[in-house]
């Protein structure tokens, strides 16, 4: 569930998403989102010159600054899928052994 806003800084051309986003050279604050510009590392497709990917941390979702208000009544308290959450990242694993 997403209850914070975090601004985003991005071109017409950046991907719509609401919990991450990626495009040419998009920021949003470090607090609330996770910015990923060494895209090698984390084995994700290059988009371009200066493309990176934003990840929303925690129950952050991402807004333009344009039409803030509309957007933040729409979202807040919605479900988002794609964020970086306890839920989002941990995957159960267990091993069963037959007797």
């Amino acid at each position: 569930m997403v209850n914070e806003s975090s601004i985003v800084k991005a071109d017409r051309n950046s991907s719509s998403g609401v919990h991450y986003k990626h495009g040419m050279n998009i920021n949003s604050s470090n607090k609330s989102s996770i910015d990923i510009r060494n895209l090698m590392e984390y084995r994700l497709p290059e988009l371009g010159v200066r493309s990176n990917y934003l990840i929303a941390k925690d129950d952050y979702f991402f807004l333009y600054p344009n039409q803030q208000r509309k957007y933040t009544n729409l979202l807040e308290k919605s479900f988002q899928h794609g964020g970086i959450s306890l839920e989002e990242i941990m995957v159960p694993v267990f091993i069963m052994n037959p007797k």
